[in-house]
C-alpha cells in the first residue's frame, strides 16, 4: 500500500458524485430526477419543493467538502512524505472515514425530505 493512489481517487470520485447532486439541488431539479421518497404534498407544493432542493444542495455541498479534505491531505502526504505509510491500519481508517462521515451527511436530506410533508388533517 506504500504509494497507492486508490484512496485519493476513490475520494475524488465520491466528491464528483456529491458535487453533482449539490448542483442539482441548487438548480432545483433534485426532486424531479432523483429517487427521493417525497410525499405527494412535497412534490405539489412549490415552497416544500424549494425547501427540499435547498436541503439537498446544502447537505451534499457539506458532504463534498468532507470528502475533499482527505483527498487534499492524502495527496499532499503522498507527494511530500519521505516515510512509508502504515499499510493496514491507515488504509482501513481512511475507508471507515469515507464510509461513515460523508455518507451520513449525504443521507441526511433523504431523511428530512420524507418528513417535510405536513401531517394529515384529522378526520372527525
Amino acid at each position: 500500500m506504500g504509494n497507492d493512489w486508490s484512496p485519493p481517487l476513490a475520494f475524488l470520485g465520491t466528491a464528483v458524485i456529491f458535487a453533482w447532486q449539490a448542483y442539482r439541488g441548487f438548480r432545483g431539479t433534485a426532486l424531479e430526477k432523483m429517487n427521493y421518497k417525497a410525499s405527494h404534498a412535497v412534490r405539489e407544493s412549490p415552497e416544500l419543493t424549494r425547501k427540499a432542493n435547498e436541503l439537498v444542495a446544502r447537505w451534499y455541498t457539506a458532504a463534498t467538502v468532507l470528502v475533499l479534505i482527505p483527498v487534499v491531505t492524502l495527496t499532499l502526504l503522498w507527494i511530500f512524505a519521505t516515510i512509508a505509510f502504515p499499510s493496514g491500519g491507515f488504509f482501513w481508517g481512511v475507508v471507515v472515514y469515507m464510509c461513515v462521515v460523508p455518507l451520513s451527511v449525504a443521507l441526511y436530506p433523504h431523511y428530512r425530505i420524507r418528513r417535510l410533508a405536513p401531517p394529515p388533517a384529522p378526520v372527525s
